[in-house]
């Protein structure tokens, strides 16, 4: 008997060491788990306010012209993308986007500019999410795309139908999006 009460004091103290360890770690856990979730929360609402100034600029922008005689629509945002693979970009620039639609050609930039025709481009297309509106050229003679964010329906609007009038073919997007022309101006 004098064993089994030995055993039974040393099995309790053990016992409520390893429960005592278990609610530390528990308690540990709970504590990353609820700093992690401020962290997401502030990082939710630096992106909605980053959005929503892009909108409030965005919507007051204006197609411009450029120097040298050309359209210059204005981005928040270029991505350069694969066919057929949206949302996904392998470059992005938010820093120097640039979309200018001249006479017989257009540049655009990501990170580097670049001159191409209108004749290189095999598609126009309208992509739409919340706080964005691209127009995304697919080109003939490459497998990478260009999505400029106007975060404006009324803009991108104006750039698809200065591409239409170039003779660039449309997406059914973007030719659901030429109406907002005529009710933007």
């Amino acid at each position: 008997m004098s064993m089994d009460r030995y055993h039974a004091r040393r099995v309790v103290p053990q016992s409520e060491g390893e429960s005592m360890q278990s609610q530390s770690e528990m308690q540990g856990m709970w504590q990353v788990g609820v700093g992690l979730a401020l962290l997401f929360l502030a990082i939710a609402v630096f992106v909605v306010i980053a959005i929503a100034r892009n909108n409030r600029e965005a919507k007051t922008a204006t197609l411009g012209g450029d120097t040298a005689g050309g359209t210059a629509i204005p981005l928040v945002a270029a991505f350069t993308g694969w066919k057929g693979v949206p949302w996904v970009a392998l470059a992005h620039s938010n820093l120097a986007p640039r979309l200018v639609l001249y006479e017989g050609d257009f540049l655009y930039q990501v990170v580097r500019a670049r001159r191409r025709s209108y004749r290189e481009i095999a598609m126009v297309d309208v992509r739409t999410t919340v706080g964005t509106v691209n127009v995304v050229l697919e080109f003939r003679d490459s497998s990478f795309t260009f999505a400029g964010n106007t975060a404006s329906r009324q803009i991108a609007a104006k750039a698809v139908a200065i591409l239409m009038r170039k003779g660039c073919q449309l997406t059914p997007r973007a030719q659901a999006l030429l109406p907002a022309v005529n009710a933007g101006a």
